[in-house]
Parts: C-alpha cells; structure tokens; sequence
C-alpha cells in the first residue's frame, strides 16, 4: 500500500457555480458570436462538445465576472443525468459558465494534474458517494468541496500533467485528423458518385482535374434514368441490392456462460460513443455472422440513426443495428452510399409517431443508388480506401493511448509507479 497525502478540493481550488436565477435576470441568448455558455451538455467525454451551443453578448458576460471562465479553469457538471462530467479550459475570453456547471479554478495544484484525478475512477466513486437526491442526483458544493484530492509534489504534478497532456494531445489530433478524413472521403464520393462532377467537366469540354488513369474511366455523357440522370454506361440499384444488412440479434438469448468465449454486446449506445468500455453486457455462444470486429460498417437503424466503421474491439451486434457487409460492391462504396441517404433516413425515423423512430428493409429498397463501371470502382478504391484505412488506424491508436493513460496515472498519482519508470514505460511504448 502506497502512503498518500490528501487534501480537500476546496482548499486547492475555488469551486463555485452560477445561480439560476441570476443567469435568468442578466444574460439572454443571442444567434450568434458573444462567448459560448457552457452547459452540461456542452461536457462530454472529457472535453468540450461544442456541437450544439448557446451564446451570450459580451455585455451579458461582464455582469457576472465570477462565472466567466479562463484558460486553466476546469467545469464540472454536478446534477442530473450528466453529473460528473468535467473538461479543461483552454482559452481565455470565449466560454461562460451556465447553470448546472461548476468551475474549478486551481489555486496551489497544477491544472492539468487535477484534470487527470478528475477524470479517473476513484474521483468518480467519491463524487457519486456525495451524490444527495433520489429523482435527480445532485452533488452540493460543500460536498464537492471535501472530496479528497492526493497531494504530490509541485514537481511530480507537473510532470503528471505533462504526460496526460501529451497522450491527450496525441489522442485529439488524431481525432481531428480522422475528421479531415472523414470529409475527404465524403466529399470525393459525392462529386464522383453522387454530382458527377468529372462527367459534367468532360461533358463541358472542361478538364477533371483528376489523373488520366481515373478521369478516363469517367464517361462525357449524362443519360436519364429513373432517379433522373446518370453518367452514361452506368447502372442502378437498391441498397440492399449492392450490400447485405444483417440485423443483429436480442442478446438476452445469449447469456454469458462461464468457460465460454464472453463478447461485450453492442448496442446503440456503444456504437454511439465508439468502445464497450465500462460495459459489462457480455454473451456467448453468439453465431459467428453476429460478432463484429475492428473494421466493420455498423448501422443504427432504430432509435439514434448513425453509421460508422467499428473501432471498438470484438462484440456481439444486438438487435436495432446492421452489420454491413459486401454483397454486389465493396465496402467502402455501400458505406457512401449509407452517408448519403443518413438524412433522409433519420427524417423517415424522426416522423414516426413512436417513443424509438425506425427505417424498414422497405426503406433500403427505395434508396437508388447509381453503380459505375467496375474498372472505375477498382481505380476509386485505390485512392479512397487508403484513406478509411488510415483513419481506422488512428482509431485503434487512440485506443491504446487512452488505455495507456487510464493505467499509468493514477499509479502515477498515487505513487506506486515513480517517474523514471514511467519515462522508461513510454519510451518503450515509442511515445
């Protein structure tokens, strides 16, 4: 057992939150521009999630300095069903606090080092303990004020910092850049497939901008079909003509058995966040076309509409969602396809008057795809499965490194591992 000095959060960090009823009477929100107001739902994973935002005037913020945030502040949600969440500001000037969100703003502790105690478990387990309300779990301030923080040295913290912060860099990059990838590869597949783009140029006389060997595959003539029209030579099919979707199965009926394989189940909700982590669903016995593996195309049909290449390990598909495989076309190809028929899918499903909106098989049939040659199908695949590739890849990467991060700090933090053997950890993990 590892001897460790703890000290209140409260006595390292100011933790104080926005009232209510002052947010009401001071701040209204604007369209646009002003600084984005934080709420619970803007903390996510770990970080910001800027994806769907609330923003306040500049004015609005200066009537309430104590809930503007800066750079180094860390906010933590503290009631309701995202209790628990916290991120780590990184700019000054940009975000404000809203209600429901704490700030904590370190004081005599490095800001990156309570960020990574904050994310841990044992964190969790303390905050849920102090959790007080049967309907709603809230954590008062006074009790988050007492939660127990290990106390290292300065020197020891900023160099846990340092490494949270590099694998977490790491871990965004790549983030980021399989957001570049992603809209690549959309992007290419629409102007070939989709708007024919490289049909239209030569069809106008105009250059495809693309090698010979691609542009000549590409014919110079529109030709009308019954989706309207479609470079000339091609062909038409139904989704589920070009690729299989096998529905997954309930997985109550395949409860784990001990001395049997276990699968962790796959559901919406892990399709949705990427992994099984933290999940214990497991099954077995589960037939073979129902396991998916790193690399295959899943889709959500029911519920939240989503498609995505499974990075998350070896599972057991549940019901609600399709494996996609490769039946007339490759992969990648049925993949475009699925993107680019998601809004109107997710528009079929949001109409249903049911508590779970859903597409059918019915819906596949009548989503008309337009096929080309398979010497340009062969050629596209070289350019645009690379790239798919490449962004699986980074996935897994992130994978490793969260873990690695997960195992190392708080051993770290505690002091069961010292910091040269955490150097010699990474360095022979090539970090």
């Amino acid at each position: 057992m590892v001897n460790e000095s703890t000290i209140p959060l409260g006595e390292v960090a100011d933790v104080t939150k926005l009232a209510g009823f002052e947010f009401t009477k001071y701040i209204t929100y604007i369209p646009s521009g002003g600084v984005i107001a934080i709420r619970a739902l803007n903390v996510k994973n770990g970080e910001l999630d800027l994806s769907n935002v609330k923003r306040i005037s500049k004015d609005s913020s200066e009537k309430l300095p104590r809930s503007k945030l800066f750079r180094n502040d860390l906010v933590l949600t503290y009631t309701g069903a995202l209790c628990g969440k916290v991120a780590l500001i990184s700019e000054n000037d940009r975000f404000h606090l809203a209600p429901n969100v704490a700030v904590l703003r370190p004081k005599s502790i490095d800001p990156y080092f309570l960020y990574s105690y904050l994310r841990g478990q044992r964190f969790k387990s303390d905050f849920d303990r102090l959790s007080v309300g049967s309907t709603q779990k809230t954590v008062p301030m006074k009790n988050i004020r007492q939660i127990p923080i290990p106390i290292c040295s300065q020197r020891e913290q900023r160099y846990i910092g340092q490494v949270a912060c590099l694998l977490d860099t790491k871990i965004r990059t790549n983030k980021k850049m399989n957001q570049t990838l992603e809209e690549i590869v959309k992007a290419i597949f629409n102007s070939w497939f989709v708007d024919f783009d490289p049909v239209r140029a030569k069809a106008e006389g105009r250059s495809t901008g693309l090698p010979p060997e691609i542009s000549d595959l590409f014919p110079d003539e529109l030709v009308d079909s019954e989706i309207g029209e479609i470079p000339k030579g091609w062909d038409i099919a139904p989704l589920d003509q070009i690729g299989n979707f096998r529905n997954g199965l309930a997985m109550q009926k395949y409860p784990a058995v001990d001395g049997e394989e276990k699968l962790p189940v796959v559901k919406i909700a892990q399709l949705r966040k990427g992994s099984t982590d933290g999940d214990d669903l497991f099954a077995s016995g589960v037939p073979s076309d129902y396991v998916i593996t790193d690399g295959d195309y899943v889709f959500s049909w029911s519920g939240s509409l989503m498609a995505k290449y499974w990075v998350g390990g070896k599972g057991a598909l549940n019901q609600h969602l399709f494996k996609v495989e490769e039946k007339t076309q490759p992969l990648w190809f049925i993949a475009g396809w699925v993107e680019h028929f998601m809004p109107e899918f997710q528009s079929i499903a949001e109409s249903k008057a049911t508590t779970m909106g859903h597409i059918k098989r019915e819906h596949l049939k009548q989503a008309i795809c337009a096929i080309p040659s398979d010497d340009l199908i062969e050629r596209s695949a070289e350019v645009i499965r690379p790239l798919i590739e490449r962004s699986i890849l980074n996935q897994q990467e992130s994978t490793v490194l969260s873990e690695l991060r997960d195992m190392l700090l708080p051993k770290l933090i505690t002091g069961e591992l010292r910091i040269p053997d955490a150097e010699k950890f990474l360095e022979e993990a090539g970090i």
